[in-house]
């Protein structure tokens, strides 16, 4: 299968960016213009629902407020007629005198007898003012004072005039001295309140329609709709009002959303508000006054809004995608031109071996910090060589240790195994003329495999060391009785050298965290090398307590190596063994403590003392140090081990 070939950073970052950008951009703005759009919309819905909901609230005050009004003057109008109709004999006159003041609601008064349904007398016309069949309309048998407020029943909307909302008033009335036979009179009002539909019905004002606790149309802009049932309506909206007219409260208001309000298929919002019916001033009984407007209608300003924010996003569109492809070109060019130049730098491979191999003048941070990165890395790579050369090296010289320590250790094998051997042999052969010569020679043999068994025990305990095999058991130990012990074992080679042993020991009994015997093995290899190794003069030991600011009653100081261990009491037992032996080059000191390396190799040994002695301190928490002045210059081994309890 044929791979594609690789193409350039500069195309394929141009080709990411541009599939990555251009959609992206666009789907932004798809995005923010609807979002922007359904914003607008619906702020421009709220916005209409509060004016409606307002506009609802002053149509409910100025019901409320006409209506109580023109009650309050119908009161003054039958008190004003009955005074005039008491003193004159024309009745029509006195209703006419009346009519001339009254409240501009009220365009038509009349004097009816309700028992024979006849018009007395009349401001208007004589067609008889009487709203349809309805239970509060009332018949009054005779005159009576108990019905002090005027009897309203709203009226239907004359179909040969604008829609405007009227209302029948009634008013018990006693017999006049014009006609008095009549049994039953009552002051008809007509009251026609002023406010026009057209004049507040826009937009955002909406027209008014009033609905009864019955469902019933009280008012309508639309002549045929009054008195009609909202029952004949859709059933979207017959339950979404009917559930305003059975669960809201006087007072409340709101705005709704009607599906077909006016039949005509088309949506419409309104804002109401719960009123009590101001006709009988009964709180039971309730008006909705609804402020209603086409949703289309309330919507045209968006719509133009709509299209002028569609055109000038298509144009900002093509505006910005062109600047944003120019600006992408730049981005690609400025962007790619870095890498090329890295790519050139790191392709002369003549240059790897130069200090400064890529120049970090980049103008961007990020890829001067790759330049120091990549220079860090090309002298971490030489670094690498140069380690691996030297651990090429000291494998080298690793190899040549183990083969002189191959030699030593069968040099030293071999010493004491022919010892053994020609021991016995001599035993073997009865070349012995006494038994004191017979124990001598079984001594020698017994010696050589002492120290066959030491040599053998030190490689074993260094392999075990190494695995992490070999346990300690830690406890509290007096210092200087460990350190006597491992002293009288080496009496008898002091004494053999004629040398002099020098012990300044800390006044208190010092007590350590150790292993009793792995540490008198620490002392005695210790001290086996000082006495090896110097063939004349003396050996001094001192102990001492070393704390954070320094040793106690010495001149030395806590050394760095004591920086990542821990003693509980704060203080170290620090023990020091100084001999005026041979001494040991500088260079040669680091390399002590390995294993199988010799500190002289004129010296009987395998080279494992020191390296066993440093583990097994590590092992108890503590550690050893080895310093020299140089050759024949002497040798101090330093020892230090965690105190079990603080010295004063």
């Amino acid at each position: 299968m044929l791979q594609p070939s690789p193409s350039s950073f500069r195309r394929l970052l141009l080709i990411r960016l541009l599939f990555l950008t251009v959609p992206a951009f666009v789907i932004g703005v798809m995005i923010t213009y609807g979002m922007t759009y359904r914003q607008a919309r619906m702020a421009m819905r709220q916005s209409v629902g509060n004016h409606l909901t307002a506009s609802a609230d002053r149509y409910s005050y100025d019901i409320e407020y006409e209506i109580t009004q023109v009650n309050r003057e119908l009161t003054l109008v039958r008190q004003s007629f009955a005074a005039l109709s008491s003193t004159s004999s024309d009745v029509q006159a006195s209703l006419t005198t009346i009519s001339q003041s009254l409240h501009p609601a009220l365009d038509c008064l009349q004097l009816q007898d309700l028992q024979t349904r006849t018009v007395l007398a009349s401001t208007c016309h004589q067609e008889r003012i009487a709203p349809p069949a309805s239970p509060s309309w009332p018949v009054f048998a005779t005159p009576s004072p108990e019905h002090p407020d005027p009897i309203m029943a709203p009226l239907p909307p004359s179909p040969n005039r604008e829609p405007r909302f009227s209302v029948a008033l009634a008013l018990p009335m006693e017999a006049i001295a014009a006609n008095p036979t009549a049994s039953n009179l009552a002051l008809v009002a007509r009251a026609t309140f002023t406010h026009s539909l057209a004049d507040r019905a826009n937009a955002f004002a909406g027209y008014p329609v009033i609905i009864d606790d019955t469902g019933t149309i009280v008012l309508h802009r639309s002549s045929g709709q009054s008195s009609r049932s909202i029952a004949q309506w859709s059933d979207d909206d017959r339950e979404t009002i009917q559930e305003i007219l059975d669960q809201s409260l006087v007072g409340e208001m709101g705005v709704m959303e009607l599906v077909d309000f006016e039949n005509n298929g088309a949506r419409s919002i309104a804002g109401y508000k719960v009123i009590a019916n101001p006709l009988i001033g009964n709180t039971r009984e309730r008006w909705v006054v609804f402020a209603i407007a086409p949703l289309a209608n309330t919507l045209k300003p968006i719509r133009q809004i709509h299209h002028t924010l569609l055109t000038g996003l298509i144009l900002l569109t093509v505006t910005m995608m062109g600047l944003t492809v120019g600006a992408i070109l730049l981005i690609a060019r400025d962007m790619a031109r870095p890498v090329e130049q890295l790519r050139d730098y790191v392709l002369q491979e003549e240059q790897l071996y130069i200090n400064e191999r890529i120049p970090k003048n980049f103008q961007i941070e990020e890829f001067n910090q790759l330049a120091g990165a990549i220079n860090n890395m090309i002298r971490r790579l030489i670094s690498w060589a140069e380690e691996l050369e030297g651990a090429w090296k000291e494998a080298q010289l690793a190899n040549q240790l183990k083969s002189e320590f191959l030699s030593t250790v069968s040099h030293n094998l071999r010493t004491p195994l022919n010892g053994i051997i020609g021991s016995l042999q001599i035993l073997q052969d009865g070349y012995c003329d006494t038994h004191a010569e017979e124990q001598e020679f079984l001594e020698k043999a017994r010696q050589s495999t002492l120290t066959l068994k030491g040599i053998i025990d030190d490689i074993l305990d260094l392999s075990q060391l190494e695995k992490g095999q070999l346990d300690v058991e830690i406890e509290r130990v007096p210092l200087m009785t460990v350190l006597e012990d491992a002293i009288a074992l080496e009496t008898m080679s002091l004494a053999e050298k004629g040398l002099l042993l020098d012990i300044q020991a800390w006044p208190d009994d010092i007590l350590i965290y150790a292993d009793p015997v792995k540490l008198r093995q620490v002392f005695l290899s210790i001290l086996d090398n000082a006495i090896k190794f110097t063939p004349a003069g003396h050996i001094s030991i001192k102990t001492a307590i070393a704390m954070h600011s320094g040793v106690q009653g010495s001149n030395v100081s806590l050394p760095p190596l004591l920086q990542n261990l821990h003693s509980s009491s704060g203080q170290w037992a620090v023990v020091s063994i100084q001999d005026t032996g041979v001494g040991i080059a500088p260079e040669q000191q680091k390399k002590l403590f390995r294993p199988f390396v010799l500190m002289n190799p004129q010296v009987n040994g395998a080279g494992l003392g020191l390296a066993i002695a440093r583990n097994l301190l590590e092992l108890m928490g503590g550690a050893i140090e080895l310093t020299s002045a140089g050759v024949n210059q002497g040798t101090t081994v330093t020892l230090y081990l965690p105190t079990a309890q603080r010295q004063r």
